[in-house]
């Protein structure tokens, strides 16, 4: 392939994931969060291992969960676990196929994100 059309290949996925992934991690035209919500997300220790996983994903954080999305990378649901009312979970794999998505942790007043890859 020629690094022209390479470039233009690069630039084909970029165009049809960018918007995507701004959904995924409801960004917006300002930057998404407020320095209020970067003061909430830096004081909460999240944790996703093992990473990568071939099973069980474990999820940890210093606060309360109270749900837990899946996404895979064009921004579709794959999977939720809500009603959560602990600081851990043990995420399983189920019918979730390998490879990359976001983990959506939610708060009480703030979200997290983490990138996880299933094998």
């Amino acid at each position: 392939m020629s690094p022209e059309k390479g470039r233009t290949y690069i630039d084909s996925i970029i165009g049809y994931l960018a918007p995507r992934m701004n959904v995924v991690l409801q960004a917006t035209a300002t930057g998404g969060t407020t320095s209020i919500d970067n003061a909430l997300k830096k004081s909460i220790s999240f944790r996703v291992y093992p990473n990568p996983t071939n099973g069980i994903l474990r999820i940890q954080s210093s606060e309360t969960l109270r749900k837990i999305t899946v996404y895979d990378v064009t921004g579709r649901e794959v999977s939720v676990v809500d009603g959560i009312r602990g600081t851990g979970i043990d995420l399983e794999r189920g019918d979730i196929q390998a490879g990359m998505y976001i983990i959506r942790a939610d708060f009480d007043k703030v979200s997290l994100t983490q990138k996880v890859i299933w094998q």
